[in-house]
Parts: structure tokens; C-alpha cells; sequence
């Protein structure tokens, strides 16, 4: 009668037991890296009609799958899907989509095939929601120096700051004081702040020093 089996579940632990088919009169048992995958595998010596039956060890767990919520990878407007549950070395995982945009929900397949028979395959599908929460980037903001047009101070205008964001969209910038604005004699300190179409926002500084007018 074949021999039932414990298999290795990859993960230090033993599967529900299996049974394989073996020749006549199993009279012992061995295990060995038979296929040289890197993963155990079992042998049975026949002597009833002098053969060796072997189980190579496939190593596909079953995987758990639960829908996650991940924030998205440094400067792009996505995550990365991690694979649910680790596997042996011999075993193919591939999860579709790999990589999910932020913003809606997007189902995700995951699957795991064995190297050594693609017969074996195991598979789930999840939810994936990725939120953005990367701030824009702040750059371009210099000190400025300027003279007085009279007793008390000027009306300085400064260019834009330049704003990037990982995600497109709508970005709002604004600055306190507004390039237009009255600035008095002495240092003003200028601060910008961009938000993003998700709500992340950056905050930029800079000064303007007004020097007093002087007469020829």
C-alpha cells in the first residue's frame, strides 16, 4: 500500500498528509535534494520489482490572501504588491497586477506555480488600495535683496516657486506675503506652501530684505 507522507510546507512546518504512488513492496524510505532545487524530496526503494520511487518536493504552499492598504512607493504614484505568502526557492510567484495606482481599489491576482510541476499551482485574489502620502516638492525660492523707494519701504514681486508632485493633479500654491505685496524696510520672512490634489502638503521659506533708499 503506498506509503502516506507528510510533505514539507516550506515554511519549517509539514502540509496535510498526501500519499503517492510507489512501486512493489516499499521497504524503506530516504529523503535527499534528489532534482537539486534546492528543497528535500523523498525516495522509496521497491523491491518487488527493483525500482525507486520518488516525490519531489513542489513546495507550493497555499497562500492567504487579505486585501491591503498600502501608501505609495518614494516618487511615483503607485505601490508595489507584495507577494502574500512566502515561498520556496523552486516556486514561481507572480502577482497581477504587479504594481497598483493610487486612488481606486484594483484587484490583484496572486499566483504561485511550482518549477517542478506547473500542475501545481496555487492562487488568490485580493484588494488593493493605495493612498498617496507623499508631499509635493518645494523649489526655486531665493533670498531677495532690494532698495527702498522711499522713507518706509517697496513693493516687491518674486517669481513663482516651482512645485513637483509625484501623482498629477491640481496643485495649489500660495505664498504670505504675495509677490506684489508692500514690504517694509528690514527682513521679511516669506513662506510658500503647496498642497496636492490628495492633500499632502510642503512649506517653503525665503527672505526679502528691504534696504533703506538713499538719496544722491
Amino acid at each position: 500500500m503506498p506509503p502516506k507522507l507528510p510533505l514539507r510546507d516550506g515554511l519549517g512546518g509539514f502540509a496535510p498528509q498526501t500519499t503517492f504512488a510507489v512501486g512493489s513492496g516499499p521497504v524503506g524510505i530516504t529523503s535527499a535534494d534528489f532534482n537539486g532545487d534546492g528543497t528535500p524530496d523523498l525516495a522509496t526503494t521497491d523491491s518487488g520489482d527493483n525500482t525507486v520511487s520518488v516525490l519531489l518536493d513542489s513546495c507550493v504552499t497555499p497562500l492567504t490572501c487579505t486585501d491591503l492598504t498600502l501608501e505609495n512607493n518614494p516618487g511615483t504614484c503607485g505601490a508595489t504588491v507584495p507577494f502574500p505568502t512566502p515561498q520556496c526557492s523552486n516556486v514561481s510567484t507572480v502577482s497581477d497586477p504587479a504594481t497598483v495606482p493610487v486612488g481606486t481599489p484594483t484587484l490583484v491576482t496572486s499566483t504561485a506555480t511550482s518549477n517542478v510541476d506547473s500542475a501545481n499551482i496555487e492562487a488568490c485574489t485580493f484588494t488593493v488600495t493605495v493612498n498617496d502620502t507623499e508631499p509635493p516638492v518645494i523649489s526655486g525660492l531665493r533670498d531677495i535683496d532690494v532698495e527702498a523707494n522711499n522713507a518706509i519701504g517697496t513693493i516687491v514681486t518674486y517669481p513663482d516657486p516651482t512645485v513637483t508632485d509625484n501623482c498629477p493633479g491640481t496643485i495649489t500654491t500660495f505664498c504670505n506675503p504675495a509677490s506684489g505685496s508692500f514690504f517694509p524696510i528690514g527682513s521679511t520672512l516669506v513662506t510658500c506652501i503647496a498642497i496636492d490634489s490628495n492633500g499632502n502638503s510642503a512649506t517653503g521659506t525665503f527672505t526679502v530684505t528691504v534696504f533703506p533708499f538713499e538719496e544722491e
